[in-house]
């Protein structure tokens, strides 16, 4: 899949932040960025084109918070 201006802006825009986060530890920032864009996109578009019933869209958003910043203060 060939990336978009906008994926390609969030990629970088994450790549600076993974760099500049004091509790960000990710042996390849770029790779990560990448994985995280692609994450995001999938679960907003799950979660908004096809929720799954009864699923409180806070607490989904919370978990998606807390695995992605589990993910990039422990990789590396």
């Amino acid at each position: 899949m060939a990336d978009t201006a906008l994926h390609l802006v969030d990629r970088v825009l994450t790549v600076d932040i993974l760099r500049c986060h004091p509790d960000v530890e990710v042996a390849d920032p770029e790779m990560t960025a990448a994985i995280i864009v692609h994450v995001i996109e999938a679960l907003t578009y799950k979660l908004v084109i096809h929720p799954t019933a009864g699923m409180d869209r806070d607490a989904y958003c919370d978990a998606v918070v807390s695995m992605l910043a589990g993910y990039v203060s422990t990789a590396g």
